[in-house]
């Protein structure tokens, strides 16, 4: 989360016209140490208003279920109360970006939707 926003906070020094306003919200192993809940409704909803939502590490090792597993896990809270059914990855090339394929730009435009409602990822 650190040097993802560091690298936030040198685009809005160098692009004056963009500006952040960083909240930052309690979830995770933590939230779940100490309140015994993931996610609180009030943290849901303010990522529900938000215009982005980044997300960063959630685990400790420490922290667990009474059957072993990792407890204050996200994923699958967010999928279920953002309604996220896919995960979609946009994938194009850009003028003057380097790419590990022999192709220039306006040849790749495609997308990928990966279903994710159910499994692992739920």
């Amino acid at each position: 989360m650190n040097a993802a926003s560091l690298v936030l906070r040198s685009i809005e020094t160098r692009f004056k016209t963009f500006r952040l306003e960083i909240d930052i919200e309690p979830g995770g192993a933590l939230h779940f140490k100490n309140t015994g809940s993931n996610l609180s409704i009030d943290t849901l909803n303010a990522i529900r208003n938000a215009d982005a939502t980044m997300k960063g590490p959630v685990g400790l090792p420490e922290v667990r279920l009474p059957d072993g597993t990792e407890a204050g896990v996200l994923g699958g809270v967010l999928r279920t109360g953002l309604d996220t059914y896919a995960n979609i990855r946009p994938i194009r090339l850009l003028p003057g970006v380097l790419a590990p394929i022999n192709a220039n730009p306006g040849e790749v435009d495609y997308v990928i939707v990966r279903e994710n409602t159910e499994g692992l990822y739920l």
